[in-house]
């Protein structure tokens, strides 16, 4: 009698390291692959009166028909650049003409306002944006070869508009930077192979 109630420590201290070897799992094999999405675009152009926001009609025939297109592919997602007007108030009468003839038929709209340094303009560009399929490769991924991982697919699969834009221009009020411009050289001349960028 003694002896049990000695060895019922021992015993119960064997039990739980039982137990405890037989929560252990399997090792989890780590997967490293290349996901590139697979991206079909196009896009056209459209044209504003001068400082007007009425669209011609040729033109808005021209966004129907390839608002329609855009539907019938289904489309994950639809940039319309504004060009600026020739105030702020023409500038959103400009956005409503273009809300209204897009209509609410596409899953995702991104209207694109011009930025208060852009030159006031007339024309405008409507592109369409599908991702077909995800290609995976397996030889795995290099940073900056355009390719994606699983934390971030669904984002990119949500926000098709996204995958257009280098993460510094990827915000509504992006506009194209200035032409480069040659660098002076110490002979006095242009250097037409050094180019300075301009600011965004």
């Amino acid at each position: 009698m003694i002896f049990a109630i000695f060895d019922r420590p021992l015993v119960a201290a064997g039990l739980a390291l039982m137990l405890l070897s037989g929560c252990e799992g399997e090792p989890v094999q780590t997967v490293q692959g290349r996901l590139s999405p697979e991206i079909v675009s196009a896009h056209i152009s459209y044209s504003f009166g001068q400082c007007s926001a009425r669209i011609p009609s040729a033109d808005q025939k021209r966004i129907r028909a390839f608002i329609g297109s855009a539907e019938a592919a289904r489309a994950g997602a639809v940039i319309v650049t504004v060009p600026r007007g020739c105030s702020a108030g023409q500038d959103e009468a400009r956005a409503g003409a273009v809300r209204k003839l897009i209509g609410s038929r596409i899953p995702r709209v991104d209207l694109r306002m011009p930025d208060p340094a852009d030159a006031p303009g007339s024309t405008g560009i409507v592109r369409m944006i599908q991702i077909d399929a995800i290609e995976v490769d397996q030889s795995g991924c290099s940073p900056g070869a355009g390719c994606t991982v699983a934390n971030n697919l669904a984002a990119q699969m949500a926000y098709p508009d996204e995958l257009l834009y280098p993460s510094g221009t990827a915000r509504p009020t992006y506009h194209v930077p200035p032409p480069p411009q040659a660098v002076p050289t110490q002979s006095g001349g242009t250097d037409s192979t050094a180019t300075i960028s301009g600011a965004n």
